[in-house]
């Protein structure tokens, strides 16, 4: 067992790490290319604030706030309470939006995110794994509870992967059994699982970190520099080839490039555990400093001013979890026997799920329900739709009738219904017309004793579409077809014969087009009116038509986005990746046309399409879709 000043020392030393290689690794963000560092290139005069600690902040304040029991519900609320509207990158983009239309962790990062896999949440480990100091299978657990606020793939092992390796690097020094401690948490046939033994067997067979990572590669390269699989193997390469020198070892995770300053501050913080504050080099200290500087995009967020502080601050939770479970902190538990150590999560309201999508949970006063939706938590006019509702805490508290209540217009098969010492209840109903059907909807649970659950409910977007037509060559793309031509309602003639406009309802962003592809060549035309939320007055936004392949856009007869570049492209409204597919918009008060053209080559297209605000941040009042009348 470590002693308070051994275990300080190394929480310390793992903040001062993550510090380290966050800084040194910030330069060269996202960029993908080989390096050659020793040192800081530039150096710094001072600490610079770094998402990859300021979401940590939060996640202590919340520890502080809601308890060491909190669960993935309390922390999706700390987001919505520190992060709001500035969480506009990535994968933090798309669970803000989704958190702020009511859904709840675990979908809130499983719904409708393209960045499920990325580096998001593996970032935030060090902190689960400060307060849970040898006793990995809890911090894993923790873990879990965070990443699936806004991640819903590889994300959710990645993470559980690095603090349980980091919790047991508390009193394990050797390298392969803190590797092998935290891929217990990693299932197999995943691409962590896959990139890690690359790594591992390269560095058995003797080859240069540089051959190591071109086999990664080789498998498991992506368009997204964020991958989060490809990232992890980064920070074990610097591991293994760095041999316990700190300097070495972050630079040459730095070197490979990527997610620069998330593997560097990961690597890091491992390394400033397995050696203390007390054996970092001064070389590397001294730039950097010992302040918390916290970014602007953090609203109201009490922080420690220094890391001392916060780690000081770190180790309070720690010995507040290690009380509650009776033991004297940094207990070596949970390291050879994957059950121990899970007491205190498996009596909060919830443990894990291994389902992300379909899923949430809602607290009500002291009851806990889970919500599954069997699918996305979406509704379409005149659909039919069920949900479960099962009570996970308090529902030996809970007698009497529970009774659900729909929007106007929705049908409920037995709404009102007695209960008595638990609720499991699957809900059936029917939406409404298309007039009653919204953006965000909600249905309302009401308990006995005056609870309620909320159950949101997202309006699948609408669109008319129309094809395909054909493509024969890429200059075809620019011709005129069916839709432009004649806007009315066909048939026109399409490339399998006619098409006319026909009705489609998307539950995501993200438009699936292959049913009408079918894996050929083809146009696709899809129209649909938006509903400004201006009242009458032009809302200035931005379109965003993020494609693998050629796409137009006119909103309201003016061509917004002309975009012909084959090739990957990040949903991310922020940074696509290439150039064209997004550009500014006036939308009217009221309804706004909006005709798009797409073409799919020879390789599977990608496409998505949504307005986002001018600091582009999602808005929930830019959703609203309508099939509009043809003439």
């Amino acid at each position: 067992m470590l002693s308070r000043s051994s275990l300080l020392d190394k929480i310390h030393g793992g903040w001062l790490g993550k510090a380290i290689g966050g800084t040194l690794g910030a330069p060269y963000e996202c960029n993908k290319d080989l390096r050659a560092l020793t040192f800081y290139d530039p150096i710094p005069t001072g600490a610079v604030s770094n998402d990859d600690l300021d979401l940590q902040l939060m996640w202590l304040h919340a520890l502080q706030a809601h308890g060491i029991h909190l669960t993935c519900t309390d922390l999706g609320d700390e987001w919505l309470q520190h992060m709001g509207q500035c969480a506009v990158w990535d994968e933090y983009g798309y669970a803000a939006h989704a958190l702020r239309r009511g859904i709840r962790p675990p979908l809130s990062g499983s719904y409708g995110n393209p960045f499920g896999d990325a580096m998001g949440s593996p970032i935030r480990s060090e902190i689960w794994a400060m307060v849970c100091p040898a006793m990995p299978t809890l911090a894993a657990a923790y873990s879990w509870h965070d990443s699936v606020v806004d991640h819903g793939g590889e994300s959710i092992a990645c993470e559980a992967f690095l603090a349980a390796m980091e919790a047991a690097a508390f009193v394990v020094d050797d390298l392969d059994r803190l590797i092998d401690l935290g891929l217990r948490q990693v299932p197999d046939g995943t691409a962590l699982a896959g990139a890690l033994e690359l790594v591992r067997d390269s560095r058995r067979l003797g080859l240069p970190w540089q051959d190591a990572r071109a086999r990664v590669l080789d498998r498991y390269d992506t368009f997204n520099p964020t991958f989060a699989p490809v990232n992890l193997a980064w920070i074990l390469i610097g591991l293994l080839w760095g041999e316990g020198d700190f300097g070495a070892t972050i630079c040459t995770a730095v070197n490979c490039g990527w997610d620069t300053d998330c593997t560097g501050a990961s690597v890091g913080a491992i390394m400033g555990i397995l050696l203390g504050a007390s054996g970092l080099p001064e070389e590397w200290l001294t730039p950097i400093g010992d302040d918390v500087v916290v970014g602007p995009y953090m609203l109201n967020l009490p922080a420690p001013q220094t890391l001392d502080e916060l780690a000081e601050a770190t180790l309070d939770i720690a010995e507040e979890i290690a009380a509650d479970l009776g033991v004297e902190v940094a207990t070596p538990l949970g390291l050879d026997a994957p059950d121990q150590g899970l007491d205190i999560l498996r009596r909060s309201p919830v443990f894990t799920d291994p389902r992300t999508l379909g899923v949430m949970f809602q607290n009500a006063g002291d009851l806990r329900v889970r919500l599954d939706y069997g699918d996305y938590p979406t509704a379409r006019p005149d659909t039919a739709r069920s949900v479960r509702v099962t009570a996970v805490r308090g529902a030996e508290n809970l007698s009497g009738t529970v009774k659900l209540t729909a929007p106007f217009g929705w049908q409920i098969d037995t709404p009102a219904r007695e209960v008595a010492g638990a609720l499991d209840e699957t809900f059936h109903f029917l939406a409404g017309p298309d007039h009653t059907v919204r953006a965000v909807n909600h249905l309302y649970l009401q308990l006995g004793g005056g609870g309620e659950v909320q159950i949101p409910l997202i309006g699948e977007r609408r669109f008319l579409v129309a094809g395909p037509f054909p493509n024969e060559s890429s200059s075809a793309f620019d011709d005129f077809r069916g839709p432009e031509l004649d806007p009315g309602s066909g048939p026109w003639q399409g490339r399998d014969g006619e098409v006319r406009w026909e009705p489609h309802f998307f539950p995501t962003y993200a438009f699936d087009t292959e049913p009408w592809f079918a894996g050929k060549r083809g146009i696709l035309y899809f129209l649909t009116d938006f509903h400004s939320p201006g009242w009458g007055l032009g809302v200035e936004c931005k379109a965003f038509a993020p494609c693998t392949n050629a796409v137009k856009v006119l909103v309201n007869g003016e061509l917004l986005i002309d975009a012909n570049e084959p090739g990957p492209v990040r949903m991310a409204a922020h940074y696509p990746g290439k150039e064209g597919y997004r550009a500014d918009c006036k939308l009217l008060g009221g309804p706004n046309r909006v005709l798009i053209k797409l073409a799919r080559g020879d390789e599977r297209v990608e496409f998505s399409f949504y307005f986002v605000r001018p600091n582009l941040s999602f808005d929930e009042e830019l959703c609203d879709t309508s099939f509009p009348v043809i003439p």
